[in-house]
């Protein structure tokens, strides 16, 4: 499944834009703490998360991104397999 992949990434590989907005993620990523160390392609960075935090696979399209007290703080979306490759972060 690609969502293995992406919630195995190592460094984690973390969506460019935001889902409501497409805005990009880098400064509400920095303000959680994440650290952007470069882009990954079109539509990921490479970062280095928070000490504790967790990536999982929810299903096919979806990764749950916890902190180091698992509580979800994003989901992530990725759609590899349509003509129309996406990915988005929803952060709470």
């Amino acid at each position: 499944m690609v969502t293995q992949i992406i919630a195995n990434s190592n460094p984690w590989e973390i969506a460019r834009v935001t889902g409501a907005d497409r805005h990009d993620s880098r400064a509400a990523l920095e303000k959680l703490g994440f650290k952007i160390l470069d882009k990954a392609g079109y539509l990921f960075y490479s970062v280095e998360p928070p000490n504790g935090w967790t990536m999982s696979s929810m299903n096919v399209f979806w990764t749950a991104i916890r902190d180091e007290r698992g509580v979800v703080q994003g989901e992530q979306y990725f759609d590899n397999e349509s003509s129309n490759r996406e990915a988005f972060i929803n952060l709470d």
